[in-house]
């Protein structure tokens, strides 16, 4: 059985290196800090009665220093091991049961609250919201009409899959009227608000919750951020509270290497060759006649309607694409008359290749090589042969190459 699993992990790191991985929730980290996460600290959960760090209050304050330059908030936390259980401990510190949650969508499935996956939210009543329209470009006035109408306790808003900027100064000034709280889910685009590229919903939520996987180049960890220290000390009283929920040392000692790392020049510079590598791809389907959602990009996310384009499925697209060596992401469009199983789009970002080191001139030549597959999706020869294309573009752009 050990060997077996030896080899399995074998032929996927193999793979990892010969894929180009354009999913939105994938990035590299650092190999030193890759090393450190692997460490034998992943025994130790990061609670003062688990843990033997002499000065647990030392590291969490490092933290909070880091949190405060990168993103001007006050206080955090980073002890919730995943999304939606940093989303069930704000519930529980702010709302009471049969509390009113507007929960704002982008027409995707994975925006949704799922009462199944996490039933504690199932005490609230959710109102979901589709901001998004023909146009896939978030109308603040309905946006107020419907906040004014539901009148709820809460309302969340999540930037993914969403491709344009959030003025989430608006949304704020429409949540302030009926006295809401606000919680921003800015895991998409949480590099972007580091660097100062982007406006920051710290300056406007209530609570703010990233991944720090994806935009932030970390490890797989979850960071609340607040300017209300009783709001943090609150949602850590509930972690602490719940054995399980809580990420282990390894996790939390990488996490903090790679935000320092994040506030070095160098990561500027990464996060605008995202929003310019994601712009060349978006240039490259209009040359070629493909729809893009929204008609171009802020940000790292391009999202493709693959059923008006080459008349494919976005689960089909995906398929066909992974068999030459690149893995996306299949994604409902607006408007979509599918299930989010199948979809009619493909959301592409330009993350991790982007950490390879992938500039405008090869995203020039991934784009012509996604619409050719595309285009000729059963045709074995031509796969076969943009599949070595795939590869040559792997081999340029190493991971890890800059190290």
């Amino acid at each position: 059985m050990k060997n077996k699993i030896l080899e399995l992990l074998k032929k996927e790191e193999e793979s990892v290196c010969n894929y180009i991985n354009l999913t939105s929730s994938f990035n590299y980290i650092n190999s030193d800090i890759l090393r450190l996460k692997n460490s034998i600290t992943n025994n130790v959960y990061l609670t003062e009665h688990n843990c033997n760090i002499d000065d647990l209050d030392e590291l969490y304050k490092t933290i909070n220093d880091l949190c405060k330059k990168l993103f001007d908030s006050n206080f955090s936390s980073i002890k919730a091991e995943n999304i939606e259980i940093a989303k069930e401990a704000v519930c529980t510190s702010l709302l009471k049961k049969k509390d009113k949650i507007l929960y704002i969508t982008f027409e995707n499935e994975s925006n949704l609250l799922n009462e199944n996956s996490n039933k504690r939210l199932s005490e609230y009543q959710i109102i979901r919201y589709n901001a998004c329209f023909d146009n896939y470009q978030i109308d603040y006035e309905k946006l107020k009409t419907k906040v004014l109408n539901v009148n709820p306790k809460l309302v969340i808003v999540e930037d993914y899959p969403y491709p344009r900027k959030i003025e989430y100064d608006e949304i704020k000034e429409i949540t302030s009227m009926i006295n809401a709280y606000l919680l921003v889910d800015m895991s998409s685009i949480s590099g972007l608000v580091a660097t100062k590229i982007y406006q920051n919903p710290c300056k406007y939520a209530d609570v703010v919750i990233t991944n720090t996987n994806g935009s932030l180049r970390c490890g797989s960890a979850v960071i609340t951020l607040s300017r209300d220290d009783e709001m943090i000390k609150q949602i850590d009283k509930y972690l602490d509270e719940n054995v399980g929920y809580q990420i282990n040392l390894n996790t939390i000692i990488s996490v903090l290497l790679s935000l320092d790392e994040n506030t070095k020049p160098n990561f500027v510079s990464y996060q605008k060759q995202t929003i310019k590598n994601a712009k060349m791809l978006c240039d490259v389907f209009r040359m070629e006649n493909v729809k893009v959602i929204s008609n171009g990009t802020d940000n790292q996310n391009v999202l493709i309607d693959t059923k008006k384009s080459f008349n494919i499925t976005g689960k089909e697209a995906s398929i066909v694409l992974k068999d030459i060596g690149i893995v996306c992401n299949k994604n409902l469009i607006p408007n979509d008359l599918t299930t989010p199983y199948i979809t009619s789009g493909l959301l592409i970002s330009t993350l991790s290749a982007t950490t390879r080191g992938f500039k405008e001139k090869d995203f020039l030549e991934l784009g012509k090589i996604i619409c050719k597959c595309l285009k000729n999706s059963e045709d074995v020869i031509i796969k076969e042969e943009l599949k070595k294309q795939v590869k040559l573009l792997c081999t340029f752009n190493s991971i890890y190459e800059e190290e």
